[in-house]
């Protein structure tokens, strides 16, 4: 069990020079000998003996903090920090805010860096190595860090960070949405010193604080969903994007639904699973790089017109038109779940066969349904309920549109971030039953084509009770580049809790980065 580490023996002094106060605090009998007058020296540092005798150090007593229920070492905070580039040293520390506390962030450049006190950016590249509660939401860059006479950092002397200044001209909001969210900032920021392009989390707001913002809007009859904060943190973006009186369904009839519009980075396209809506994607927004635009793209919509998609294909061709409209040129990043993996790796050997780049293709939880010679419903669901890993408690549905009725029940259960008000419900469960049926008739003899790219392959590790002859390996033959294969702690349903939204979003960078490093094309 840990405990503080204290020294004792001949060679321990006896105190602080002149500091009688100071003394008492840290030099104490030591009651583990006779000799008299034998004292010990608490170090401050948290240590842990094993049963060898080994010790090891966990930190300073003084360095770990409990912020908004989140327990830590500065250590940790500081030691993510130092991974932006441009970063030599960091230092962080709490202090007093109107809301609780607010954690600071100290910065000293590396020699011939330009390093500029850009919040955005730097919580952008720390938001996936930290929970959201220990990204700090103020920055200052300084000269040199404060330091005791023994050459540590002195965290006291640590200045007040500044409180950021507003621009000269603020945008005033003019809707009904954005005059909402305005009010509801200030009541939780404390202040209206803000305009609608102001970002919430440039000026002090957390994820606490979105949570407190999201309570007063649905007293007030709006609906907005957490995660679309981290991915429009500002008046502007997040209004459009909230459901009022009479609208709550409206988000769920994009095709190419914006979970975060802004950025010049390469988009990151999100394709849904059977249920046709993507909006499950915005947990990894949070997590990409804060220059990257996402997309979820999803056929609710396409499915309730008068012309629907009739087969795979089909669907993939309207897909490609929205990508091609948001992003002419390659190279392409494409996630999918479920059936979207299905659907990410159609538009990628699409992409490839006009030319194109695809720069990470990551599939979650997909697998290609084998074909046979009867292809019924009966067959259709034998197939698809093992690979998906979900269990039916009364037993295998009578038919298909049963399986989609037990399905969306269970996806609208298990999402709490649906952007839909409780009354809303019924009508949207109503609403996605073709959907999904429709979409399982889709994946019907669809067989995949071949891509050159490498995938990205994470697997639920918790699968359902039913046989499953769902392996990654089913992918190989329509796989030219490398199959990388992942497990994540959850089950197929799980596959974008917030839990293992970091990990995809990571190794979704990652494998980006690798084509960068290595950009001759993989022979397929």
């Amino acid at each position: 069990m840990p405990g503080q580490l204290a020294i004792g023996g001949a060679g321990v002094a006896t105190g602080y020079l002149g500091r009688p106060d100071l003394t008492e605090t840290v030099f104490l009998p030591d009651h583990f000998t006779a000799a008299a007058g034998a004292r010990i020296y608490l170090t401050g540092d948290r240590a842990r003996r094993d049963a060898d005798g080994r010790i090891t150090i966990l930190g300073r007593n003084d360095g770990q903090i409990k912020i908004r229920g989140v327990r830590a070492e500065l250590s940790e905070i500081e030691g993510a920090l130092l991974q932006v580039p441009g970063v030599a040293q960091a230092a962080v520390k709490l202090w007093p805010a109107d809301q609780g506390t607010l954690l600071a962030a100290y910065l000293i450049p590396a020699e011939d860096s330009i390093l500029t006190p850009d919040p955005g950016a730097i919580r952008a590249a720390v938001a996936g190595l930290l929970p959201q509660q220990l990204v700090p939401t103020r920055y200052m860059i300084l000269d040199t860090l404060p330091v005791t006479a023994a050459g540590k950092l002195n965290r006291a002397a640590l200045p007040e960070p500044e409180v950021i200044a507003a621009p000269a001209q603020q945008t005033i909001p003019t809707t009904p949405e954005e005059h909402a969210l305005f009010d509801a900032w200030a009541e939780v920021l404390g202040h209206r010193n803000f305009g609608t392009q102001s970002s919430f989390f440039d000026l002090g707001g957390d994820s606490l604080a979105a949570v407190q913002v999201s309570f007063i809007l649905s007293e007030r009859g709006f609906r907005l969903p957490i995660p679309a904060f981290f991915g429009a943190p500002t008046i502007a973006s997040l209004a459009p994007l909230m459901e009022g009186k009479g609208d709550a369904l409206a988000m769920l009839q994009e095709i190419a639904l914006p979970l975060r519009a802004t950025g010049k980075g390469r988009p990151v396209f999100c394709l849904h699973p059977v249920l046709g809506l993507s909006v499950g994607f915005a947990t990894l927004v949070p997590h990409l790089p804060a220059d990257r635009p996402v997309y979820g793209l999803q056929d609710a919509g396409l499915m309730q017109n008068g012309m629907p998609p009739l087969d795979m294909q089909g669907l993939v061709q309207r897909y490609l038109a929205r990508i091609r409209a948001i992003q002419p040129q390659g190279p392409y990043t494409l996630v999918g779940w479920s059936m979207g993996g299905l659907v990410a790796h159609a538009i990628a050997s699409a992409l490839e066969a006009a030319g194109d780049q695809v720069a990470s293709l990551t599939l979650l939880d997909s697998y290609p349904i084998p074909l046979a010679e009867a292809q019924d419903d009966n067959w259709l669901m034998e197939q698809a309920i093992p690979l998906m890993g979900i269990d039916f408690p009364a037993g295998t549905p009578a038919s298909l549109d049963m399986m989609a009725d037990v399905l969306v029940q269970g996806f609208v259960a298990d999402d709490p971030d649906l952007p839909v008000s409780p009354e809303d419900i019924a009508l949207l469960i109503d609403l996605l039953k073709p959907v999904a049926s429709r979409n399982l008739q889709l994946m019907r003899g669809w067989v995949p084509g071949h891509v050159k790219a490498d995938v990205l392959f994470y697997r639920a590790a918790k699968r359902g009770s039913a046989p499953s002859r769902a392996e990654p390996a089913l992918w190989q033959p329509h796989v030219g580049g490398k199959l990388t294969l992942r497990d994540l702690p959850a089950s197929h349903m799980e596959m974008l809790r917030a839990a293992v939204a970091p990990t995809i979003a990571q190794g979704i960078v990652a494998q980006e980065q690798a084509l960068t490093a290595d950009p001759t094309p993989v022979a397929g």
